[in-house]
């Protein structure tokens, strides 16, 4: 269903990935000035550490490919550690739980504790449609921002 809708907008090169054994690995993908970039999303999938070799190199190498790679997870803590770490950004919506708080916190902010992360999160959260995003490969580190 989501496949019929980027083609309406025109967005043929978004992919959507829920098997992980049907992955291609990035070198097979077209390269130089012609290649069109394209756009692949890993859609709430479990990965076995084999499973997850091919995935990874969306992260660390597909930019050369004109890949933009997204993992869309329902928690913080499915997502793999090498996918955390490679990522350029990170969004979170609404349904995060205590140890998700603690691991984001963890992970990417210094200057906040866990409780402080968790209580902005929570009041991001009570409006309508609006989430979090941090971007972690940003010149300037940024810690959070609120986005509508």
């Amino acid at each position: 269903m989501l496949e019929r809708f980027y083609v309406s907008l025109g967005m043929e090169d978004t992919f959507v990935l829920r098997d992980p054994e049907k992955v291609s690995p990035v070198a097979e993908l077209d390269r130089g000035p012609e290649a069109h970039p394209k756009t692949v999303m890993f859609d709430d999938i479990r990965l076995t550490p084999r499973q997850l070799e091919p995935i990874k190199e969306y992260f660390s190498a597909g930019c050369h490919r004109k890949v933009n790679a997204i993992f869309l997870a329902q928690s913080y803590i499915d997502v793999p550690k090498f996918i955390r770490g490679n990522s350029g950004g990170l969004v979170f919506m609404p349904g995060l739980d205590n140890r998700d708080f603690r691991e984001i916190a963890a992970d990417h902010t210094r200057s906040i504790s866990s409780e402080q992360f968790e209580a902005a999160c929570r009041e991001v959260f009570a409006e309508p449609f609006f989430y979090f995003n941090i971007v972690t490969q940003a010149p300037l580190y940024a810690l959070f921002s609120e986005m509508v």
